[in-house]
């Protein structure tokens, strides 16, 4: 039986490898089937940005806007009064002054 079970093995192997698999010939680069693409689940009613923070949408995603700013705000200039943005123009900046550590209401 076990002999049975190799014998039908190595042909299995053989009859996969071809006629090139065989004593060193090039083989044939094989296709291979596009990659998936990673498939992002966004919550589209969260705030880009923490200056979307006091507008409905920040609300009605967080339930207020001072809990869309301490969740915004974590990875953000908090000691700064004005900023920078993206075009170099100064804006208040919506982080400052949220201290993370206060305890929440």
């Amino acid at each position: 039986m076990i002999v049975l079970f190799l014998l039908a093995s190595a042909v299995a192997a053989e009859s996969r490898m071809g006629a090139t698999g065989r004593a060193g010939a090039a083989r044939t680069p094989r296709k291979r089937a596009p990659r998936a693409t990673t498939r992002l689940r966004l919550d589209t009613d969260a705030p880009a940005s923490a200056f979307e923070c006091d507008t409905p949408r920040g609300v009605r995603a967080f339930g207020s806007s001072e809990r869309c700013l301490r969740a915004l705000c974590v990875d953000h200039n908090r000691t700064n009064a004005y900023d920078l943005d993206a075009v170099r123009r100064l804006r208040r900046n919506v982080c400052a002054g949220i201290d993370l550590s206060e305890p929440r209401r």
